[in-house]
């Protein structure tokens, strides 16, 4: 098995990473852990996340994501899914210069590298000249989404993870302006990229 293990240095210098594993191959692979059980994850990012409603198309742009969770499987310090509650604070920017919001999200995310989205319907409301929004459900369509890519920086100590989201296939519903083509449009082949950088508070995390 690979150990994967990063710093934030290696959230702002990706040129020093000297791998990247993806954990969406047909083998398990799980998270490993010290400190207190259950484990508080905490998320954080100061990449630009970018949602795209139809691929190829106009972005959604948050230079900024924050969130914490628990990550536990009981007593054991192995685990396999973290549910993370996140915000996207500041201005978020669409495509052709309109403000946009993102409501508060609940993921989970799954060290054989897929993404759900869970509990909460993700409304992200889009300003002049777009004039759109865009509905982002909890439903089957948007569980276990892929890839996401663990890098590693095996001179890195043990106290986070370095993950890549490049997401597709999100389905959404959306609203006016650009976000549709008329009435309510469904829209299948979203994507979502960015980097976030995931700590143990008073713990490590490593992947296997």
């Amino acid at each position: 098995m690979r150990r994967t293990t990063t710093t934030a240095m290696g959230l702002l210098s990706l040129v020093l990473v000297l791998g990247v594993f993806s954990a969406g191959s047909a083998s398990a692979h799980e998270f490993l852990l010290t400190g207190p059980l259950p484990a508080l994850v905490l998320v954080l990012s100061d990449n630009t996340q970018i949602f795209e409603v139809v691929a190829g198309t106009f972005q959604i742009k948050c230079p900024h994501f924050i969130g914490h969770g628990i990550l536990s499987n009981g007593s054991l310090m192995t685990g396999t899914t973290g549910k993370i509650s996140g915000e996207y604070p500041g201005k978020c920017e669409v495509t052709g210069g309109s403000k946009a919001t993102i409501s508060p999200v609940e993921y989970e995310l799954n060290a054989n590298g897929s993404v759900s989205v869970i509990n909460k319907t993700i409304t992200i409301a889009a300003g002049s000249p777009a004039n759109c929004s865009v509905l982002v459900h909890p439903d089957a369509r948007n569980q276990n989404l892929t890839t996401l890519l663990f890098l590693k920086d095996p001179a890195a100590p043990t106290s986070a993870l370095l993950v890549h989201v490049a997401v597709s296939g999100i389905h959404s519903l959306s609203t006016g302006g650009v976000c549709a083509t008329g009435g309510i449009t469904l829209h299948t082949e979203g994507t979502y990229t960015g980097l976030l950088l995931v700590r143990i508070d008073g713990g490590t995390i490593q992947w296997d």
